[in-house]
């Protein structure tokens, strides 16, 4: 332990208790705000203070992190509003909402994207919302191929699946390449 070579201390205990007067600013008040014994370990410790402080970053970083961010592929949709909510909290100087919307909805999966973006909505918590009904609705089409007639016809182009259904009221052409 560094704090440990520093003051030539021979016990890691000791140099724990110290560790906390090593904190200035901002880490120290917050250290000396806890409630005591709320951190019974230093992975618990650690966490916490990476929670607090760890990503500590400018609007700007923060803001080029957004505009990166997508989800992943087995990741669902609710998953990634709540990474993207989270991010967003962190921007102090947030994007205007539609910089915020065109991000959200460039970092969809195109299937549920293009849906998405048809319906034209204003504000992001919509689109989040929009965005989950979106991928239960081609959830749904895609684990019933059994209600295919009823629900939607399939047929094949060119060695490709089409199939034509009804989502959120409208006709829709699903295309599986």
């Amino acid at each position: 332990m560094l704090a440990m070579k520093i003051m030539n201390v021979q016990h890691e205990d000791v140099a724990c208790r110290f560790f906390c007067f090593t904190l200035q600013e901002k880490a120290s008040s917050w250290f000396f705000s806890l409630p005591p014994r709320s951190v019974t370990s230093w992975q618990q410790f650690e966490t916490a203070f990476i929670t607090q402080f760890g990503d500590d970053k400018t609007s700007g970083t923060l803001f080029l992190y957004l505009s990166r961010l997508r989800i992943n592929k087995k990741e669902k949709v609710k998953e990634f509003n709540q990474k993207s909510i989270t991010l967003l909290n962190k921007i102090l100087d947030k994007p205007a909402e539609a910089v915020q919307i065109e991000f959200y909805t460039s970092a969809l999966p195109p299937p549920i994207s293009i849906f998405v973006k048809r319906k034209e909505i204003r504000t992001l918590a919509e689109n989040f919302l929009q965005a989950i009904k979106v991928e239960k609705d081609l959830a749904a089409i895609s684990t019933h191929p059994g209600n295919e007639e009823s629900e939607a016809s399939t047929s094949k182009k060119n060695g490709r699946k089409i199939k034509e259904t009804e989502l959120n009221g409208k006709d829709v052409v699903i295309l599986q390449l």
